[in-house]
């Protein structure tokens, strides 16, 4: 029940992102970090991921967000698994006095509570999720990290 009502409050930070934020004049849609996530039982092959987690320096004001988004049509879509791995594009969005901005996640941070759900659906709202993988920690470089599956904490 809590990680359905957690699911749907990220679904609904996501739509407002999606629709109320602007996206970085200088932002390059095509460069940015990713995170690839290996080792995936061949049974999630086909279904669709996406990514959640926030920087340790940023106070809770910005958010990592992972999925394939075109922000001029104010579109999203979770990413899909093919042959054991899924490489996910990273974008941050952060809120400011100004309003909020999105762009792609070039960072090199610690992220604290990394979150890849995992459901049948494209659709970012989608639920319910199959599966819930959790990260404490992970480090990224110029936006980019890997991580394999066995190194994750798994809900059902």
């Amino acid at each position: 029940m809590k990680r359905n009502a957690f699911i749907g409050l990220l679904a609904i930070m996501l739509v407002f992102c999606l629709f109320s934020c602007k996206e970085d004049d200088d932002n390059d849609p095509d460069s940015g970090g990713t995170f690839t996530l290996t080792g995936i039982p061949i049974i999630y092959d086909g279904k669709y991921a996406m990514l959640f987690g926030w920087p340790s320096d940023s106070l809770q004001t910005s958010m990592i967000i992972g999925y394939n988004v075109n922000l001029s049509q104010s579109i999203a879509s979770r990413i899909q698994i093919s042959n054991g791995k899924v490489d996910i594009p990273l974008w941050i969005s952060t809120i400011n006095d100004i309003g909020a901005t999105t762009k792609r996640y070039t960072g090199n941070h610690t992220i604290n509570n990394v979150e890849i759900y995992i459901g049948g659906s494209a659709a970012t709202a989608s639920l319910p999720d199959d599966i819930l993988i959790f990260f404490n920690s992970i480090t990224f470089s110029n936006g980019n990290a890997t991580k394999s599956w066995n190194e994750g904490i798994i809900f059902n």
